[in-house]
Parts: structure tokens; C-alpha cells; sequence
């Protein structure tokens, strides 16, 4: 049984494949994406079809969106690499790359 907000669901949870914290870290890649762009990384029109895109399609570079800075775009493909083992293996790992685009692009911290 698949269970979950289709549009923030790794390819492990769609596919049944064993999940663990790397799959709160898609979700959070995919909250991030929404952050930067306004827009899903994996639009569809019901859950079938976000389970196919999230299942085979890149996720687009957040630069190709519009005004968000190419930096993002390396911690984006990792946030939402299709496998959990190319992924940011901790939220520590994830927050180290994030300050690291911060620090490069002169981004302020709040």
C-alpha cells in the first residue's frame, strides 16, 4: 500500500523499495524546488502521473525557472537524485551544501 503526498513521495516509496531518512530528504528537496521556483518539480494531474515523472524524469534545474541562482541547481539534483544512494545521505550533509551556495552566492543569512 503506497501512502503519502504524491507530489513530495521518493522513487523508493513508489517503487516499494526499502525508505528511510533519505526519503524525508526528497520531500524536503521537493518543498526546497517549490521555495525557489513557485512550481513542482514533478507537476502532474494526479497521482499516476506524478508517480511516473518522479519515477523517470530529471527533476529540472531550479535555474531554469526563472531568477534563482545556478548554485542551487548541484544541491538540487542531489536533493532529488532517483536513488536514495546518490542523494544527501543526512540533513547535515544537505545543510552544509545549502550554506555552502549561501556563502557563495552572498546570500545573507536571515
Amino acid at each position: 500500500m503506497i501512502t503519502g503526498t504524491a507530489a513530495y513521495m521518493a522513487p523508493e516509496q513508489f517503487s516499494g523499495e526499502q525508505v528511510d531518512g533519505r526519503a524525508d530528504l526528497w520531500a524536503r528537496g521537493v518543498v526546497l524546488f517549490v521555495m525557489l521556483t513557485g512550481e513542482h518539480p514533478f507537476p502532474g494531474n494526479g497521482m499516476a502521473e506524478m508517480m511516473m515523472k518522479i519515477l523517470n524524469a530529471a527533476a529540472p534545474a531550479p535555474s531554469s525557472r526563472g531568477v534563482v541562482p545556478e548554485a542551487f541547481d548541484h544541491v538540487m539534483s542531489l536533493a532529488l537524485a532517483k536513488s536514495a544512494g546518490d542523494r544527501f545521505q543526512t540533513a547535515q550533509a544537505f545543510l552544509d551544501a545549502l550554506r555552502a551556495v549561501r556563502a557563495g552566492a552572498g546570500i545573507a543569512a536571515a
